[in-house]
């Protein structure tokens, strides 16, 4: 019974009109706009803010968005003239790439698992870190100047990134046997992994040519631990959006929208 209703179902498709199956289904998901129909989007265009580094090869775009958001607020609300802006006082993306929690810290990838929500950076910014490295500090031009002007993601920078993250997937699970207390295992695992520092100092040339400090470095729990060492330098004078100031409120307010 169920064969011959199937194929009386069949039967009845074929003996459609032929002009029908040329027509759209009648569901108005799918039923496409006239071609007179035109978009059109009303446009504003920011032309008062200083610019932000584009994330190059490492997939931040969420992290620039924040860093734009964080400087216009400034400029804003203290009040500044942000077209005058010096790098010193522009908030740099690099630094807002680590605004989750520790469980979302781990990543096998070598862009270290970047990619995220600009939200969640700047309640990074403001409720946890209270601040963020400048650009005077921390930019491309600063701690990886070979990439400086290489903004646009190149196969170039991705293969770099590539071989940072084989050095300390190969360096890091032996480095934590190392016993800190042992000058000569120290210095033993500089020596012998050299080549491996050498690189990452042709690279970022800010990293210190010390022993301890690259026994340090390649101890980092996580691969974005680790970038987040090697392009924020501790030295860093941090920005800051402070707990008084007008431009704190504000971004406070903002974001207790967001969680309404």
């Amino acid at each position: 019974m169920k064969r011959v209703n199937a194929l009386a179902i069949l039967a009845f498709i074929l003996l459609l009109p032929s002009e029908a199956s040329a027509q759209y289904p009648a569901f108005a998901a799918f039923t496409p706009p006239s071609k007179e129909y035109v978009v059109q989007s009303d446009l504003s265009e920011v032309t008062n803010l200083p610019n932000v580094p584009e994330q190059g090869g490492r997939g931040i775009c969420y992290a620039a968005s924040a860093a734009v958001m964080l400087t216009a607020e400034n400029g804003l609300k203290l009040p500044e003239d942000c077209t005058r802006y010096t790098p010193d006082k522009i908030f740099s993306p690099y630094g807002l790439v680590k605004p989750f929690g520790e469980e979302d810290s781990g990543s096998h990838e070598p862009l270290a698992d970047e990619g995220g929500s600009a939200i969640n950076a700047l309640n990074y910014a403001a409720y946890v870190a209270f601040g963020n490295p400048s650009l005077e500090c921390s930019s491309k031009d600063k701690t990886m100047p070979d990439f400086a002007d290489n903004d646009d993601g190149s196969i170039r920078e991705y293969t770099m990134w590539n071989q940072v993250y084989n050095i300390y997937e190969n360096l890091t699970n032996t480095v934590q046997k190392i016993n800190f207390n042992c000058q000569a295992c120290i210095e033993n695992f500089f020596h012998t992994h050299k080549t491996a520092f050498s690189t990452l100092k042709k690279i970022f040339p800010n990293i210190e040519e010390e022993s301890v400090s690259f026994l340090r470095l390649m101890r980092e729990p996580t691969y974005r631990d680790f970038v987040v060492k090697l392009t924020v330098p501790m030295k860093c004078q941090r920005k800051s959006v402070h707990r008084g100031s007008e431009g704190y409120k504000q971004l406070g307010r903002i974001l207790a929208k967001r969680r309404q």
